[in-house]
């Protein structure tokens, strides 16, 4: 008997190979960049940000010794009195001072304003043109923290005995085929794909590798990013051409990523699916995706981030997956139970190179 298995990646994954790759990280970047260059020029302006007219005063931005970390970047951004008529941006400034922001979400939240609110098309435009410009700073910042990376060397063993290990509860069966399914912009698992072909090589009917949102290098089509499509529910409104620019679902035709995960699962043998879970959050954004294939699984592991003295996320995710399965029974059945669990494997760096 045998056991296909698709390995999902998220961006927790990045996280723990020690690369800044949340929206907070990019932020706090953006923010740096924002105020070391407005220390220069006593002046900033990009399609985000302006200086307000009202300002008059020499652009000294005094550090308060009150404040460190994130509280001392936003009081020195708000000295510089750089201002934006873009309620994206803004919203996005507010979720990062309070500590959590998701950027796809607020541009959900956002459209729904100018649904409700506005009443001109221009609105829906102008918000188009802005959500671009942030996607292009995005990707500027994801490829810096790549290059970061790729300046290391990682012992992949860790991971990948994970990856193609088999659990003791499955132990009469062999593993056929492998699908790494990378919801990331960036290759960091491809170390990991390479190392897992080439050490299970007649081992394994297949591996395969699947970068279903693109990625900043565009090797695998340009980046995905945008609302999911349970998140829009305009179809009927006279501005739909123009909401759905910014939808991930008119995107995905634009590569062959999501065809060949759609013929993959059609194509897919009735043995046993097993699904793996590293870093993702299962978030509603992906729900299109994610429902076809958890749904699909007759199995799923979840590869929990274990933040010590008992505490971790394995519930948190579990009721995530849960908004994904049709049949909530699903939870009990084919999740596997935190004591059967194991947390992520921290990455290994191999050190002096």
């Amino acid at each position: 008997m045998t056991i296909n298995r698709i390995i999902i990646i998220g961006n927790g994954f990045d996280l723990a190979h020690e690369m800044k790759t949340s929206y907070g990280d990019f932020l706090r970047d953006y923010y740096n960049k924002v105020i070391e260059e407005y220390k220069l020029n006593n002046n900033y302006e990009d399609f985000l940000l302006k200086k307000s007219s009202r300002n008059t005063t020499p652009g000294v931005l005094v550090p308060n010794p009150q404040y460190t970390g994130d509280e001392l970047l936003i009081d020195l951004f708000k000295q510089s009195n750089l201002v934006s008529s873009s309620y994206l941006f803004n919203k996005i400034r507010s979720a990062f001072q309070n500590n959590w922001v998701d950027i796809e979400r607020e541009l959900f939240n956002t459209v729904h304003y100018i649904i409700e609110k506005k009443s001109s098309i221009s609105f829906i435009q102008n918000l188009n043109e802005e959500f671009n410009f942030i996607k292009k700073l995005l990707i500027d910042y994801l490829r810096m923290e790549q290059s970061k990376l790729e300046k290391r060397l990682i012992d992949p063993n860790v991971f990948v005995e994970q990856f193609m290990g088999i659990d003791y509860e499955l132990q009469n069966r062999k593993l056929n085929e492998v699908l790494f399914l990378n919801f990331n912009y960036t290759s960091t698992i491809d170390t990991y794909v390479t190392y897992a072909i080439r050490k299970n090589k007649g081992q394994v009917s297949k591996i395969h590798s699947c970068y279903i949102h693109g990625s900043i290098h565009r090797v695998f089509g340009d980046p995905i990013f945008g609302m999911g499509q349970d998140d829009v529910a305009f179809d009927n409104h006279p501005w739909y051409h123009e909401i759905y620019k910014s939808s991930k679902l008119f995107q995905y035709n634009l590569n062959n990523n999501y065809e060949f995960l759609h013929q993959y699962l059609n194509g897919l043998p009735h043995e046993m699916l097993e699904v793996q879970i590293y870093g993702h959050s299962c978030g509603i954004s992906d729900n299109e995706l994610l429902k076809r294939i958890l749904n699909k699984a007759h199995r799923i592991k979840l590869f929990y981030f274990d933040q010590g003295n008992g505490i971790n996320d394995y519930q948190d995710k579990v009721i995530a997956i849960s908004q994904h399965l049709e049949n909530k029974a699903d939870v009990l059945k084919k999740i596997v139970p935190l004591n059967k669990s194991i947390p992520m494997p921290k990455p290994e760096f191999i050190k002096g190179e």
